[in-house]
């Protein structure tokens, strides 16, 4: 139906100055009309979890298959990406018509002390959830006590 959109009122705009101009463009791309442009509406919401033994992150990834993500550990660097290709095709009363959307985005996350052999994923109701165990330390040296 119908929706609220903030009104933010902006009374520093001013037009004669090149600072005034950049504001205006900057907040004019900002707006909910341009979602194209608006990181909070198409981005992968990510949430990361730091426990005793390992990392846990969740992805936001609602309408996609198991077979469209990709997730790769390399260098400490977690990358998960998303490739989409859906195609419909519908034919009535002579008419025909075709649509296709591709669609791709991905991110990745740095993490020091990750053991790359016991990470584990899983996909469900349009959440990823990836556990990323941390290296066992042990302690180097020994105290020594001083007299």
């Amino acid at each position: 139906m119908f929706s609220l959109i903030p009104f933010r009122k902006n009374t520093s705009v001013a037009f004669q100055d090149a600072l005034g101009i950049e504001r205006f463009l900057e907040d004019f791309f900002q707006e909910p009309f341009f979602p194209v442009f608006s990181p909070e509406l198409g981005a992968m919401k990510v949430d990361i979890k730091d426990t005793e033994s390992a990392y846990v992150l969740e992805a936001d990834l609602p309408g996609l298959k198991k077979e469209d993500l990709l997730l790769e550990f390399d260098n400490d660097r977690l990358t998960i990406a998303v490739e989409r290709d859906e195609h419909f095709q519908a034919e009535k009363d002579n008419y025909l018509r075709q649509e296709r959307r591709w669609s791709s985005m991905s991110r990745s996350f740095v993490f020091d002390n990750v053991n790359p052999d016991k990470i584990s994923a899983e996909y469900e109701n349009g959440v990823l959830k990836v556990t990323l165990p941390k290296r066992e330390t042990k302690p180097r040296g020994k105290r020594i006590k001083i007299s």
